[in-house]
């Protein structure tokens, strides 16, 4: 369970900066499962998370568009106000 926990959080800290919302120039996403965590208000437009999979995360307020989501799925992911 710690180890699923670490991925999560080390998900989300390769996604953003020090800034809530911000994420690095990189757009490449390791391939990677998710179990909780959260990025709320990030803006995931542009992001190559081809087969990645979330679960139980929260993406509120969270931008999406023109993200590669192919093969990804977010089970039980919470996405109010998402783009």
């Amino acid at each position: 369970m710690m180890r699923t926990i670490a991925a999560a959080l080390a998900l989300f800290l390769a996604l953003a900066t020090g800034t809530p919302g911000v994420l690095a120039a990189e757009p490449d996403v390791q391939r990677r499962v998710s179990i909780g965590g959260q990025c709320i208000g990030c803006d995931l437009s542009g992001r190559h998370l081809v087969e990645n999979a979330f679960i139980a995360c929260n993406f509120s307020h969270s931008r999406f568009a023109g993200a590669d989501l192919r093969g990804a799925s977010f089970e039980g992911a919470h996405m109010v106000s998402a783009d």
